[in-house]
């Protein structure tokens, strides 16, 4: 006998051929399955966009920042025009000395961070050569 079309549609008589915990797995899996191509989407095109999104990225981040600044000096009575133009050679100043910190930081730390990159790129070598990748020096 053929089962008839109610039989077929009912949830409860697909329950019984199937078990529910592959159905659940099955919904759970085709979701995720969906939404981390969603995510791929998104990182491919982040990176096919970075040289737009940076900057952008940067530019909003560095307006977000000085935008107290600019207010404070709004309501000191300086003009939109003169407030922003000193909000943002504060800002031009501030990342210039933090720039200038770093890298001051970098040079007289140089010799430091040279022996600690020597001596890591050392460990990796050794940890490549041996069990499981077996690699020779030349190789890595």
């Amino acid at each position: 006998m053929d089962p008839s079309p109610e039989q077929v549609d009912d949830p409860a008589s697909r329950d019984l051929a199937v078990p529910r915990s592959l159905v659940v797995t099955s919904e759970w899996a085709w979701r995720g399955l969906v939404i981390g191509s969603f995510i791929a989407v998104l990182i491919y095109l982040a990176t096919f966009l970075s040289f737009v999104l940076v900057p952008v990225i940067i530019a909003t981040f560095f307006t977000a920042t000085l935008e107290p600044i600019r207010d404070r000096l709004l309501r000191l009575g300086m003009g939109r025009n003169v407030a922003s133009a000193l909000a943002c050679v504060v800002g031009f100043v501030l990342i210039g000395g933090a720039i200038s910190l770093a890298a001051s930081q970098v040079i007289s730390n140089f010799d430091e961070l040279a022996r600690q990159t020597s001596e890591g790129l050392q460990r990796i070598s050794r940890n490549f050569s041996g069990a499981p990748f077996h690699l020779k020096s030349r190789g890595i």
